[in-house]
This record gives C-alpha cells, structure tokens and sequence, in this order.
C-alpha cells in the first residue's frame, strides 16, 4: 500500500514507519504540503523528537545542483555542531538566497561565486 503525505501528521507517521527501517533521520526539500501557504515551498526535518518546516518563496527558476549545494551547506552546519533541524533551516535560506542572486543575474547557472556564505569556522575554513 502506498500513501502520499501531503500533511505534517502524514510526514511524521511516514517518517517513523521508515525509522522502523533504519532512517534515524531525514531532510526532504521542495515539499509543498496541504497547508503550505500558497508560492511557498519548504524543507521538512525529521528526527524521532520533532518535525520542523522551513518555508521560502517558491520561484520561478529551476536550476541543476540545487540538491547537492543544500547537502554541502547542511553537512558544513552539522560538521560544525548544530543539530540537524537547525543545520535544514539555515541551509534552506542560504539556498533561497543563491536562487534569488541567480535570478536576479536572468542566469541558468547558479550564481554561487562571490556569494557571501555563512562562514564555517570550525572547519578552519576562516581563521
């Protein structure tokens, strides 16, 4: 039988029917569930504890390698300390932030150089 969850309560129940198979955690990006507010999109986060949503204004642009930026940019926050949750949202906006820089550049490429990231000082990547 397959479900679609299209609510908060249908991520969490889908979420700990996966935990059951061994997913500890998990970080979806591009949901728009049944209460999300109209040109919204979200990341949703998972953990056993809590379920958050991150929401952004959906755009008009669909770019290659959205994905793998939001891997690195989370992965970057967990590697400095902070929990997954906190690690989604603060992914999520940096990646809204690029998105706009690109349209606003009218570019197909994500437009990543020169953008002021989040600096991650515990990787000794600023001193």
């Amino acid at each position: 039988m397959t479900t679609k969850a299209r609510s908060a309560a249908g991520l969490n129940e889908a979420m700990r029917i996966l935990a059951r198979h061994g997913a500890g955690a998990a970080a979806v990006t591009g949901c728009v569930l049944d209460d999300t507010e109209s040109g919204s999109v979200e990341t949703v986060v998972w953990t056993p504890d809590r379920l958050t949503r991150t929401s952004v204004a959906r755009l008009p642009i669909r770019l290659c390698g959205t994905g793998d930026l939001f891997t690195a940019l989370l992965i970057a926050r967990l590697c400095e300390g902070r929990d997954l949750h906190e690690a989604g949202s603060g992914a999520t906006g940096e990646i809204l932030a690029v998105l706009r820089r690109t349209q606003a550049a009218g570019s197909q490429e994500m437009q990543i150089a020169g953008f002021p990231f989040v600096p991650i000082k515990t990787l000794g990547v600023v001193s």
